[in-house]
């Protein structure tokens, strides 16, 4: 697919075949881990970091995750840097975004602690990025908890917390589940209840899910 799509947009062509085009490329890198795939979105990253409008609008956020999830804290300076002077919308959430996307947990402690800065507007809070990321999961979650009251008076006392409840979906083992599941119980927080079910319901179809198909995947990579 990857081979019959080219590697660069064609001018005239669908915007579908362009979205495609990046999603496959995103597969190629992230599930297949393949080099040739993440070095060519790392250089779309590096172009796109000298000249914003140069690249492909449905290309640019996937290249920037990709990278970030093999880069190192001298990329996420970089990114910090041109999210501080971004000039345009597109251009702060293409760096805001993939600041999630960062492996190294100290660089994801780095990511929360500037969400609690003035420099993120108050509807911009987003932890579910850091705490959906397994190599972050861990750091992200502890930190979510002691940070929570100042979490909420910044998120604004008329919301109290609510959104945050999905955050508890994020997980995929008991301990992470009933340690959510009590700790927004913990909070007493208004709307809740509802959210909080949908939640364990999601986390216990991905245990049961994993459960089932792991013996499954391990028997069929070792024949």
């Amino acid at each position: 697919m990857a081979a019959n799509l080219g590697a660069d947009p064609v001018p005239g062509e669908p915007d579908e075949r362009r979205a495609l085009r990046s999603q496959v490329l995103v597969v190629q890198a992230i599930d297949g881990k393949d080099p040739d795939a993440i070095a060519k979105l790392r250089a779309v990253t590096d172009v796109y970091m000298q000249n914003p409008a140069s690249v492909d609008a449905n290309l640019a956020p996937n290249a920037l995750a990709v990278a970030a999830r093999n880069g190192d804290a001298s990329l996420y300076d970089k990114y910090m840097a041109h999210l501080k002077t971004a000039k345009t919308p597109e251009e702060y959430y293409t760096f805001f975004r993939a600041l999630n996307d960062f492996p190294d947990p100290a660089l994801a402690k780095r990511t929360l602690e500037f969400m609690l800065t003035p420099a993120v507007r108050n509807q911009d809070l987003n932890f579910g990025g850091l705490i959906a990321n397994d190599k972050t999961q861990t750091v992200a979650w502890e930190w979510f908890k002691v940070h929570f009251a100042e979490i909420k008076q910044k998120e604004g006392a008329s919301i109290g917390g609510a959104s945050f409840v999905g955050i508890a979906s994020q997980f995929c083992n008991a301990e992470l589940r009933d340690d959510s599941q009590q700790f927004f119980a913990s909070q007493n927080i208004q709307g809740a209840e509802r959210p909080l079910r949908n939640a364990k319901d999601r986390v216990n179809a991905c245990i049961d899910l994993r459960s089932i198909q792991r013996p499954n995947l391990a028997a069929f990579l070792e024949k």
